[in-house]
């Protein structure tokens, strides 16, 4: 009888899942006749006689040359998933269809080598599928949970605390450390107050709290949408680590991306320069060189630096530059741009979107190499595809030598003085005037419109864009606009969700272009959300978090949010795959 399973949350490829009420990512406590799980275990693994088989063991031919595999600490089995425990055979004899838990045998081996470990990881997963519970007996501490759950290992067990017990090691979040060496036990866990010795057993009791604990902080990380924080704080302890955190973002940028939500309300928090590699921010990068398309009329780029507080329009510094802007008759001849890091270049339309809206960088004005390869590689293809007649920088010191190099003959305003100085300003206003003056006028209805085309490039493409903004208006204030066509709202950009929301009559121009599709079966009832199992066939594009219209039997009859990306809703079994926001 197939065990049930339910994905709870997710967060990137980490995942919470109920299994019969107990949740992964979790630990197989080993239970043997000398080693006793605890009694907190919620998985035990032990010895004894199966009776049935639903694991599949992951064996590759070119993994013979691997010594001595190991399938689980208690030996190469029959294994059995059932009421919690994970119980496993000595016989060489594999069999089940694998329904409830893959195993990979030979992740101890491989787990020194982080360019091998992360290649076996995404090859697995990319054969499964990433809705089968995944297990790799033998790795796994308090330093590195955060990590494997972010690379979708939803099982663990007890062996290395085991191990470190014997050596007389104590485990931490921040590495281990043998007992001999400890002056003052850093630790108030129930085994630590209560011994005075330190046995083996107390060590084993000590280090069994605290890799519970983490896999604690771990499900929450995952709950609240920050596991990603949390895999950069622990892997600083181990350059190991790092670099299979490394090879994971370059290697597994493709399935990592189907799995980050479009829209976010986190603060996304750039801890390091493995910030720079997330996958947000080079899928906002991607997308504005391949989607965008600045609006048609501007024909002068100002660039402006970021501030502190997010959207950039709000903060002190951009209020005193838009005061600027507004006393310039011709003001709508500019195109603004903000010039930031991690995240590259940013046109004003797009400051909204996560993860514009909410990241946040230490700032100390000072720029890495990186930093200014990557400005400078952004910079240029988005010249070459979005032209301008005249650039002005409008930039602190160091950021203008980094931007002058990759743009012919820009216009420099500004000095070492503060940006935000009534004297720098009074120059920025001097060169703006004579600037804009030259150029035809542009009205603010016309720049309104324009923007929204681009910000929908940005969000849809620019195909579909011209189809959605086609003969209408925009309507409101900033940051909440509608679009509107024929007296109807098509669709409308909120400041809370940093994406535009179709209406029905948005969904029947998304619809005519064949894109971002849900098609359900015809005998599906639709009385709330769409879930999986009524999904027949969907756009493989479709991300978390993007606008979907729902089809049956090729007649819209829904517009909703997409909860999963396009490829699960047609290959799970349960999960919600839509939010329906309007239905006929």
């Amino acid at each position: 009888m197939r065990m049930k399973m339910n994905i709870v949350c997710r967060d990137e490829l980490a995942r919470i899942t109920s299994i019969d009420k107990r949740l992964t990512p979790n630990i197989f406590f080993i239970s043997t006749q000398h080693i006793m799980h605890p009694e907190f275990a919620d998985f035990i693994l032990e010895s004894n006689i199966v009776s049935s088989n639903n694991i599949e063991i992951v064996l590759e031919e070119k993994e013979d040359e691997i010594e001595c595999p190991l399938v689980t600490p208690l030996g190469f089995p029959e294994a059995e998933f059932k009421n919690h425990k994970l119980t496993v055979a000595d016989r060489r004899k594999y069999k089940g269809n694998g329904d409830t838990l893959v195993i990979l045998p030979y992740g101890r081996q491989i787990f020194e080598n982080p360019s091998l470990f992360v290649d076996k990881i995404l090859s697995i997963r990319r054969r499964i599928g990433w809705e089968k519970l995944f297990y790799i007996p033998g790795i796994g501490s308090p330093m590195s949970y955060a990590l494997l759950a972010y690379m979708g290992i939803d099982f663990f067990d007890s062996l290395n605390a085991i191990v470190a017990a014997r050596r007389g090691e104590l485990l931490f979040p921040i590495g281990s450390y043998s007992i001999n060496e400890l002056e003052e036990i850093p630790c108030s866990c129930p085994a630590c107050r209560a011994s005075k010795t330190f046995s083996f057993q107390d060590i084993l009791q000590h280090n069994y709290y605290m890799i519970y604990q983490e896999l604690k902080l771990v499900r929450n990380a995952i709950r609240l949408g920050k596991i990603r924080e949390l895999v950069e704080q622990r892997v600083r302890v181990k350059p190991h680590l790092i670099s299979i955190l490394r090879f994971f973002d370059r290697k597994g940028f493709k399935e990592i991306e189907k799995y980050v939500p479009l829209v976010k309300s986190n603060s996304f928090l750039v801890l390091t320069e493995d910030s720079f590699n997330r996958v947000e921010v080079k899928r906002f990068q991607q997308r504005v060189i391949d989607r965008y398309i600045k609006p048609r009329n501007p024909s002068i780029l100002l660039l402006l630096p970021c501030s502190y507080r997010k959207p950039y329009s709000f903060s002190p510094s951009h209020r005193r530059f838009n005061s600027i802007l507004q006393q310039l008759d011709n003001r709508y001849i500019l195109h603004e741009v903000i010039v930031t890091s991690p995240i590259g270049v940013v046109p004003r339309e797009l400051e909204l979107v996560y993860p514009v809206a909410n990241y946040d960088i230490p700032v100390t004005g000072v720029w890495s190499d990186d930093e200014e390869k990557m400005i400078q590689g952004l910079l240029k293809k988005y010249l070459e595809k979005n032209r301008y007649k005249d650039v002005v920088l409008y930039l602190p010191e160091e950021l203008r030598r980094i931007t002058s190099e990759v743009i012919r003959n820009p216009i420099i305003v500004g000095s070492k003085e503060n940006l935000t100085s009534k004297k720098t300003l009074d120059k920025l206003l001097e060169v703006l005037k004579d600037l804009t003056e030259k150029y035809n006028y542009v009205s603010y209805d016309e720049r309104r419109l324009e923007d929204m085309r681009s910000f929908l490039s940005y969000q849809f493409g620019k195909e579909i864009a011209d189809v959605l903004i086609r003969k209408s208006t925009i309507k409101g204030r900033y940051p909440n606009l509608r679009i509107i066509s024929n007296g109807k709202q098509i669709g409308m950009l909120t400041g809370e969700r940093g994406f535009v929301s179709l209406t029905l009559e948005g969904a029947e121009r998304l619809a005519s272009t064949g894109r971002y599709y849900v098609e359900i079966d015809r005998d599906f009832k639709l009385k709330g959300s769409v879930f999986a199992p009524g999904v027949i066939s969907a756009d493989q594009d479709i991300r978390i978090g993007d606008e979907v219209c729902i089809m049956q039997d090729d007649k819209l009859c829904a517009v909703g949010v997409a909860k999963m990306p396009g490829e699960d809703m047609v290959l799970y079994q349960h999960g919600e795959a839509v939010n329906v926001r309007h239905r006929i």
